[in-house]
C-alpha cells in the first residue's frame, strides 16, 4: 500500500530542514511495513524544495522503493524542475494538475490539450528511463486508455489511479 504525504504538513511551510526530518521518520516507519509515501505536489512555492527533498531520498539506494513523487503537468516549467532534481528515472505520479492551488498564470498552463501533450511527454519520459510512473486521473478517459497505449508500446506497464469514481 501507500501512505500520501502533504509537504507543509510535515514541516515545508516552516522549513525544508524540517519537512526533510520530518519525512525521514515518515518513510523510516512506513519501509518497515512495507508501506510506500507518496510525496503530493501542493502549490507552486513549494515544488523545488518538494523535488530536492524526494530526490535525496529517492537517490539513495535504502530509500528509492519507499518514495513517489507526484508531479504536475500543467507547471509552465515542470520539464525543468525534472530535469534540475532528476526525476526522470524516479518513482513519479503523473497528474494533470488540480487547479485547487491558487497560482499565478506564469506558473501553470491552462490550455488542456497541451497540458494532455506534457503528461503524455512525462509519461514517455519516466519510462524510456526506466520508471514505472503511476498515471493519475480524474475521469479523462481518453488521457488514461492513451497512456496504457504508450506503455502497451513500450511493452510496459503502468499503475492507473482514477478519482472520483470509474471512468
Amino acid at each position: 500500500g501507500n501512505v500520501s504525504c502533504k509537504p507543509t504538513l510535515y514541516g515545508l511551510c516552516i522549513s525544508k530542514n524540517l519537512f526533510r526530518d520530518s519525512l525521514f521518520e515518515l518513510v523510516q516507519a512506513a519501509r518497515q511495513h512495507n508501506i510506500e509515501i507518496e510525496i503530493d505536489a501542493e502549490s507552486y512555492e513549494y515544488i523545488p524544495d518538494t523535488f530536492e527533498v524526494f530526490a535525496d531520498f529517492a537517490s539513495d539506494s535504502i530509500w528509492r522503493n519507499s518514495v513517489r513523487q507526484a508531479v504536475q503537468a500543467h507547471l509552465v516549467n515542470i520539464e525543468n524542475l525534472m530535469d534540475k532534481y532528476g526525476l526522470w528515472d524516479k518513482k513519479i505520479r503523473i497528474v494533470k494538475g488540480s487547479g485547487v492551488y491558487d497560482e499565478k498564470d506564469s506558473v501553470i498552463m491552462t490550455d488542456k490539450s497541451i497540458v494532455r501533450e506534457r503528461y503524455l511527454e512525462i509519461l514517455k519520459r519516466n519510462l524510456q528511463n526506466g520508471g514505472r510512473p503511476y498515471v493519475a486521473t480524474v475521469r479523462d478517459k481518453k488521457l488514461a486508455n492513451d497512456a496504457i497505449a504508450i506503455a502497451d508500446s513500450m511493452g510496459v506497464s503502468v499503475v492507473l489511479q482514477t478519482l472520483h469514481g470509474p471512468l
